[in-house]
């Protein structure tokens, strides 16, 4: 298809309202929910059973993009689908990634998230990281992940050969965060720097770097990230589902992921973001991990790739923002999906 015609394409389906994920058309029958501003799909190469792939209607790359409206909607969405996806499948809890970006491995330049629901138990996945392997493989259609283009890997340092760093460190990299906030976005500097709970664990202030300016929602640093930019967002109320979170509670968490977003990314000059949640309930995966890739597969000058939150008993929704730099320029990408496809 020329070029031309992939933008009547688009704009047919922007007018019609058609479903789709950048230039892969959706079936209707794949609709499991939409607002007027996002879609939530199903049955679009799922992984397991009850898989959802949440989208806005507009097709933007990046989340950034989006208008607060936009932004906000799609999450929201997210929500519903989560909540569809683990009474349709039994579900107990449910991993949520979003891998905002071409150079994170995003298969498609259109912002989607990946809701799959997991069910206590069952054999999905031998080791909880496959989910995450798995979403890395994961295009829209089997023909681009069979291509697997898209597909950014780098090797990260065993967990038997990491440390956890010293406070001093850990106070170091935070205080480099907040000059960064001071600059950039000073709403999230606090008047004073508030100690914090992740799950069961105490974090110091000075390893707080950004709180919103409804003190409902805190960034802190990792005591053992797996690379530079590793950064945990949670709201201030310890809870183990995302849908014990108030609304304004859930919108003040959202808003301030997107922040602390910008602000990571800003820091390390990067282009693209991997954001991922679980809650810690799933007995048999009580670890999250989520993925995010570099400029060129396995090379020195990666950013990182895992973001990895330890074992606990306790358990609270969380949420980690991570960088790269882009494995291509973005017109030599969008060239891939000049063509467009069709799960009809």
């Amino acid at each position: 298809m020329s070029g031309l015609s992939a933008v009547v394409s688009q704009c047919l389906a922007a007018v019609l309202g058609l479903p789709r994920l950048a230039q892969v058309h959706i079936g209707r029958g794949n609709i499991a929910h939409k607002t007027d501003k996002t879609f939530a799909f199903t049955e679009v190469q799922p992984i397991v059973e009850g898989h959802m792939v949440v989208a806005p209607r507009r097709c933007v790359e990046r989340s950034a993009q989006l208008s607060d409206a936009e932004y906000l909607d799609m999450w929201q969405v997210a929500r519903v689908a989560q909540s569809l996806a683990e009474q349709w499948r039994g579900a107990s809890a449910s991993n949520i990634l979003l891998k905002d970006g071409a150079a994170v491995g995003q298969p498609v330049p259109h912002a989607h998230v990946h809701v799959v629901p997991r069910v206590p138990g069952t054999t999905d996945f031998a080791l909880n990281d496959l989910v995450f392997q798995t979403l890395d493989a994961w295009a829209p259609t089997a023909e681009l992940e069979r291509l697997g283009t898209h597909v950014v890997k780098l090797k990260v340092q065993p967990d038997s050969e990491r440390r956890d760093r010293t406070q001093q460190e850990m106070a170091d990299e935070a205080a480099g965060y907040r000059a960064e906030a001071a600059k950039s976005d000073s709403e999230l500097i606090p008047l004073s720097w508030p100690e914090h709970s992740f799950s069961r664990f105490s974090v110091p202030a000075e390893q707080v770097f950004a709180v919103s300016p409804t003190s409902m929602t805190v960034a802190f640093v990792n005591l053992r990230p797996l690379a530079p930019g590793h950064v945990l967002v949670t709201p201030r109320r310890i809870v183990s589902r995302l849908h014990e979170l108030t609304d304004a509670e859930t919108e003040d968490f959202w808003r301030t992921v997107r922040r602390v977003q910008a602000l990571i990314e800003h820091h390390f000059d990067a282009t693209a973001s991997t954001i991922g949640a679980r809650p810690n309930v799933h007995e048999s995966s009580c670890f999250f991990e989520g993925h995010f890739t570099c400029s060129a597969r396995n090379t020195a000058h990666c950013m990182p790739q895992v973001c990895r939150m330890g074992r606990t008993r306790d358990s609270q929704y969380r949420m980690c923002t991570c960088t790269s730099f882009p494995l291509s320029s973005r017109a030599e990408w969008l060239l891939q999906y000049s063509r467009p496809q069709s799960i009809l």
